[in-house]
């Protein structure tokens, strides 16, 4: 039966449970109660295990490193060690071991590879090895940047490791593969699958108003890039954008997702500027500096942004992109090319294929697409293809080419289900505010971008009047609750907790409440949807006395 007709019933689960349940690829991971939240984020952000760890131990897989890339990160270290043993005398071995100087980098490969085996490429894989003091910066690559080894790729490692051997510039790293191993495992190659997700990503991001001759977007012609995570794609465009000649400074514009913004700050920029409000008086600022004289590379926005869902002012901003020759890249990963109409505007669009575009909730991946039009073309092209290499393993591309088929629908089922449940929420008299980008004061902007079957998207937020009654409606709202979002199950987070949680005093003093709640709203029968949200309501309702 579709799953569209039969839908899975929207219920939280207990602590550490993955969703979706039973999945071992899941990039969310449960967080039932406020104070789950807390712990977590505490955890993560001060890098202190607690009881907590040892019940969650998944999440988000740039986060929470998953458990098979673990397990190969200890087998390469055992072998390391084991050779190392081998080679040196005891006290060298305990100085070597306890006291590792200047990182260094491993390679493992197959013992012959060939260079026209995909199997061969897809198992040869890097490993760093570090120093402690260098665990915040490495943390950072993984995460912000994107660039870790996805779970099913370190799954297939691990099958074929006794056959790989090692090789580093330090001799004491050069390992042979295990005689008389097993074979090395086939692997599907996922070239057409990887097709067929260019060609519908092309598809979809062709702007609707091409009546005037502007070329569609084509994947044979490279307009589509592919890559593991959405922020290696925002990472890599940012790196390909500060090659080219000219002034190296960048305009974060309206309030950007953390990981972007922690990318563009650590990138080479020669500067950076953040607009966090993305409101017409900062686009007035900014006009005015770049009148005074300021030189500006790119400009990096979202539309609508992630958590506050305000849209920003596109067509403006194209103008002042083409009055003063900067490059315009931005994120859709909330609306998508199925809802919105922005490709004419900008001259890249970056999105998180993570997200509803796969719907799954098993399965990490980004894309790029570049504007046809736009003048800066041709550059963007040549830099972005010098330095982009396909690391999405091929298991991963077949398990999103599966879920992505059938997107449309789902769009359309969660789209609706999300403006039930915002109508709902806005009547509600403990509900302060509602974000959506059918309501915010930015909706205008929004609909001018929609496209002629898209809507307004399934992702909300929500102030409670009462900080507190946020807390009882997230412990009582029986969904799954927990990282990630644009699932085709609902799942909710307090959003600020989670991701600024060392820097709360900071957010709220841009206007963003700490207590915020992001709901992403999934594909269930819209009235499952609206009796969980309402049962949550009628808690806040007993706890306020009303």
């Amino acid at each position: 039966m579709d799953p569209i007709l039969d839908p899975w019933k929207p219920r939280a689960f207990p602590l550490g449970t993955r969703h979706p349940p039973g999945e071992k690829h899941a990039v969310s991971v449960s967080l039932p109660t406020w104070q789950s939240v807390v712990k977590y984020s505490r955890d993560t952000e001060c890098n202190s295990p607690s009881n907590l760890s040892r019940k969650v131990t998944t999440g988000y897989p740039r986060f929470d490193i998953h458990e098979a890339v673990q397990i190969l990160s200890r087998r390469v270290i055992d072998r390391l060690r084991l050779n190392a043993d081998e080679r040196r005398s005891e006290h060298e071995r305990v100085k070597h071991i306890k006291f590792l100087g200047s990182p260094e980098i491993v390679r493992f490969s197959p013992p012959t590879p060939d260079a026209g085996d995909e199997t061969d490429h897809w198992t040869t894989f890097y490993t760093l090895l570090f120093p402690g003091t260098c665990l915040d910066h490495v943390l950072w690559y993984w995460r912000d940047a994107g660039c870790g080894m996805s779970s099913r790729q370190a799954e297939y490692c691990l099958e074929v490791f006794d056959n790989l051997k090692s090789e580093s510039a330090n001799n004491g790293y050069c390992t042979r593969g295990r005689e008389n191993s097993p074979s090395v495992v086939g692997l599907p190659s996922g070239q057409a699958e990887k097709q067929a997700l260019k060609g519908l990503i092309a598809h979809l991001a062709t702007s609707e108003n091409n009546n005037d001759g502007s070329s569609p977007v084509s994947p044979g012609l490279g307009d589509v890039f592919l890559f593991p995570t959405g922020m290696n794609a925002i990472h890599t465009v940012s790196r390909a954008l500060v090659s080219l000649p000219g002034q190296h400074e960048v305009i974060g514009y309206g309030w950007l997702y953390t990981e972007t913004r922690t990318a563009l700050e650590r990138g080479a920029w020669d500067g950076i500027a953040l607009y966090h409000k993305g409101s017409a008086e900062e686009l007035d600022d900014l006009d005015a500096a770049l009148t005074s004289g300021q030189h500006i590379q790119a400009l990096f926005c979202e539309f609508p942004g992630n958590v506050l869902l305000a849209s920003p002012d596109l067509l403006r901003i194209h103008a002042l992109a083409t009055k003063y020759n900067f490059i315009v890249v931005c994120d859709d990963s909330v609306s998508t090319a199925v809802n919105t109409d922005i490709l004419p505007f900008v001259d890249i669009v970056v999105t998180s294929l993570t997200k509803m575009f796969s719907g799954g909730g098993n399965v990490t991946a980004g894309r790029a697409v570049l504007n046809p039009q736009s003048h800066h073309y041709t550059s963007i092209k040549s830099r972005l293809a010098a330095i982009y290499e396909d690391t999405l393993f091929p298991l991963d591309a077949i398990t999103l080419q599966k879920n992505s088929t059938d997107i449309l629908s789902r769009f359309q089922r969660a789209n609706d289900n999300a403006l039930a449940v915002v109508d709902l929420l806005t009547r509600h008299p403990s509900v302060a505010r509602v974000n959506h980008p059918s309501v915010v004061p930015t909706a205008a902007l929004y609909n001018r971008h929609r496209r002629a079957r898209g809507g307004s998207g399934h992702l909300l937020s929500i102030v409670f009047r009462n900080p507190r009654s946020a807390e009882v409606f997230y412990d009582g709202l029986d969904v799954c609750k927990g990282t990630s979002f644009g699932t085709n199950f609902t799942l909710c987070i307090p959003f600020v907790i989670l991701a600024h949680y060392r820097e709360l005093d900071w957010v709220e003093s841009l206007g963003i409440a700490k207590h915020l709640l992001r709901l992403s709203v999934g594909v269930e029968d819209t009235e499952e949807i609206l009796r969980v949200v309402s049962r949550a309501l009628a808690d806040v309702e007993e706890f306020e006395g009303m």
